[in-house]
């Protein structure tokens, strides 16, 4: 579109305003998945034009945003939007058009575009207990975003349990959601229908009858959700949740539960209208409007801190290695510490002090300092230790800060022990305090 095309289409007056207004209501009786609804937008519309209401508006954008805003007054549906955005229209009118070259050209640059968030897929990590970690901000379709997905599945599939944060994915194309299903669900589990009102067909999705690498089938799943949590992640959570397979940690969705389409209006605005409706076949319903509800809430920033916490609990239940759970235990302390300060003041310091033996290693001397504890070394001196639980110490020395102390009393005996350790390997020593 050339800049003289463009300045022709932000031309604007009071007959163009009618004929948007009964294109957007034409549209919304002929397709809107809520048709009960479109007589009642064109109604209102119309009436707040014959009343003037619009005549003062210039400026397309502020024409779109009264419009949109009635719309959205009268629908509740967080899914329909008018938008004067000369770009997306562009991209839109591309997409409809017959000419495959502009098509390959557009799809190309979005997906250059997708590269620059990595697909949405914003970080992966190994948390502490072997807790794969990943935060996924968008549900992207192509190829290169399928690589990516797979690429991430396949980093996670050795991990103890898996939180997939989704606290800021505002969706994105059911054909990823498909594939990510696919790694947790058994093949041919049914995800949704979609049912189309005006092609008065019903669409089954189930998950594929194959995964590049292994489905993680009995591996505990945990999705993160704040109150920005949209669309297609909503579609990917409530998948899960309905086939019973993830814990849901946070706060409740936004709402935004029927898949939509764009249509371009008079070569200057562009609707985006949900055309069909998601209905899940095990629930029996959707989210739209009323969202996800969590199954463990708390605010959206705890959430993670909340889900590491609770896949330690499950894994230290489940672990018989005694090292291992040593570990865990560990882990589920810094965990909580994240979560919320310890009340390090109220440590006696001075009652872990001291001389820790009965090891291979030999002795180790705790020694209490001007209100500090250290660890006494004969090679690099005193090393201070750092408070970050009531229980869990670490040395922030360069060279040293991996190293990790927990201070534990025998509930019956009274007896203190330390644990000392390498914070990344599995060797715990166990000392007695003399």
């Amino acid at each position: 579109m050339t800049k003289k095309e463009i300045e022709k289409n932000v031309e604007l007056d009071n007959k163009k305003k009618l004929r948007v207004i009964e294109e957007v209501s034409k549209l919304l009786k002929e397709r809107y998945v809520f048709p009960e609804k479109a007589t009642k937008m064109r109604e209102i519309l119309l009436r707040k034009y014959n009343e003037g209401n619009y005549d003062n508006i210039e400026k397309n954008g502020e024409f779109a945003l009264e419009v949109d805003k009635t719309l959205k007054e009268i629908s509740e549906d967080k899914h329909l939007f008018l938008l004067f955005n000369m770009e997306l229209l562009k991209n839109e009118t591309i997409r409809k058009s017959n000419n495959e070259e502009e098509k390959q050209k557009l799809e190309n640059e979005l997906i250059e575009n997708a590269k620059q968030t990595n697909f949405g897929f914003l970080k992966m990590e190994i948390l502490n207990g072997n807790i794969g970690y990943l935060d996924l901000r968008a549900f992207h379709k192509s190829n290169e975003a399928f690589e990516t997905a797979i690429a991430a599945m396949n980093f996670l599939s050795n991990t103890n349990s898996i939180i997939i944060d989704l606290r800021n994915n505002g969706g994105g194309e059911a054909e990823m959601v498909q594939l990510l299903t696919s790694y947790f669900l058994k093949m041919g589990s049914q995800l949704n229908y979609i049912i189309r009102r005006y092609e008065n067909t019903t669409d089954q999705n189930w998950t594929l009858p194959y995964v590049p690498g292994k489905r993680m089938l009995n591996t505990k799943l945990f999705l993160l959700t704040s109150s920005n949590t949209f669309s297609a992640a909503e579609d990917f959570i409530y998948a899960l949740k309905c086939q019973k397979r993830a814990v849901i940690i946070g706060e409740k969705t936004k709402g935004g539960g029927h898949p939509v389409d764009f249509f371009p209006i008079l070569e200057t605005f562009l609707l985006m209208l949900p055309t069909a409706k998601s209905y899940n076949p095990i629930c029996k319903d959707n989210w739209e409007k009323i969202g996800i509800e969590p199954d463990i809430p708390v605010p959206a920033k705890e959430a993670l801190s909340k889900a590491h916490i609770l896949a330690l609990d499950d894994l230290i239940l489940k672990e018989e290695n005694q090292t291992k759970k040593l570990f865990m235990k560990l882990a589920k302390e810094e965990a909580s510490a994240i979560s919320k300060l310890p009340e390090i003041d109220k440590i006696n310091y001075q009652e872990l002090a001291g001389i820790y033996e009965a090891s291979d290693y030999g002795p180790t001397k705790i020694i209490w300092e001007d209100g500090d504890l250290f660890w006494a070394t004969k090679t690099i001196g005193n090393v201070k230790l750092t408070p970050i639980t009531e229980k869990v110490f670490v040395s922030k020395q360069p060279g040293h800060d991996d190293l990790g102390f927990m201070f534990e009393q025998d509930i019956k005996t009274k007896e203190l022990f330390l644990y000392y350790f390498y914070k990344r390997d599995y060797e715990v020593i166990i000392k007695k305090k003399r």
